[in-house]
C-alpha cells in the first residue's frame, strides 16, 4: 500500500511547545531557588514531546484508508475512508470527523492547530471527496 500524502506538524505548532518547554524550564530553574522546582519537570517533559513531534508524520492517507498519530503517546487510528459518514466544521478551530467503528459512530476533532492551512485544507478536500464517492 503506497501513501499518497504525510502531513507533519505545522512549523508554528512546534515553535509554539518549545517555547512553552523553555518557559517552564527557566520557571522551574529559578523555582528551584524558591522550592518549587517541579516545572523543571514539566518544562523539560514539553521539550522532549516537541523535539520528538518535529519530524513526525502526524496523517499519512492512502488510497483506502487514513493513519492518523497526533501523539507519541497517542494510539495510533486506522480510518477507512468508507467508515467516514461526515466532516462537520463547527468554527476555524474545531473540526469533527464522524467515523463508524464497529458499527458504532464515532467522533473525532482534528487538533487543527497542529495542521498547516494548506494541509488542513487539502485533507478537508480529501476527506469530503472520498465521502461524497
Amino acid at each position: 500500500m503506497s501513501t499518497v500524502k504525510e502531513i507533519k506538524p505545522a512549523k508554528k505548532f512546534i515553535k509554539q511547545q518549545i517555547t512553552s518547554g523553555f518557559v517552564f524550564t527557566g520557571i522551574g530553574v529559578v523555582g528551584l531557588f524558591i522550592g518549587v522546582g517541579h516545572l523543571l519537570g514539566l518544562g523539560i517533559l514539553v521539550l522532549v514531546i516537541a523535539f520528538s513531534h518535529k519530524d513526525r508524520t502526524i496523517v499519512k492517507l492512502f488510497e483506502d484508508n487514513m493513519e492518523l498519530k497526533f501523539g507519541p503517546l497517542i494510539s495510533t487510528k486506522y480510518i477507512k475512508y468508507s467508515d467516514v459518514e461526515n466532516v462537520e466544521k463547527i468554527s476555524e478551530r474545531k473540526i469533527l470527523v464522524h467515523y463508524k467503528n464497529n458499527g458504532k459512530v464515532k467522533k473525532m476533532r482534528l487538533p487543527v492547530g497542529m495542521f498547516e492551512q494548506d494541509d488542513l485544507s487539502e485533507l478537508l478536500n480529501i476527506l469530503e471527496n472520498k465521502t461524497a464517492a
